[in-house]
């Protein structure tokens, strides 16, 4: 069921251009990713629900980070869009920290 819930985030993400449900999209992927990591409860009672994403998932989902991130600076970064490229950028961090990015 879970691989099933990525793909169709997968799915949802590359069927619309709007920024903000596209954003709301990953940060849900990068929770489901974050939480049931198989590397971060290896060894521990979760083990058995563990989940490694699929590779593409990975790279769409650091593409949508890039594509965030590079809203970052000039004028706007206070507006929403700063602040979800902040959100994103948290994200990534936390994937990163774990060594979830493959």
């Amino acid at each position: 069921r879970r691989d099933a819930l990525v793909a169709s985030l997968q799915r949802l993400y590359d069927a619309t251009q709007h920024t903000t449900l596209r954003s709301a999209v990953y940060n849900v992927l990068a929770d489901i990713l974050f939480i049931f990591s198989a590397e971060k409860v290896k060894g521990t009672n979760l083990e058995m629900v563990g989940f490694q994403a699929p590779l593409a998932a990975m790279q769409t989902f650091w593409k949508h980070c890039e594509a965030e991130l590079a809203t970052l600076g000039g004028d706007d970064s206070t507006s929403d869009k700063g602040v979800n490229a902040l959100l994103v950028l948290s994200h990534a961090a936390r994937l990163v920290a774990y060594n979830l990015v493959p």
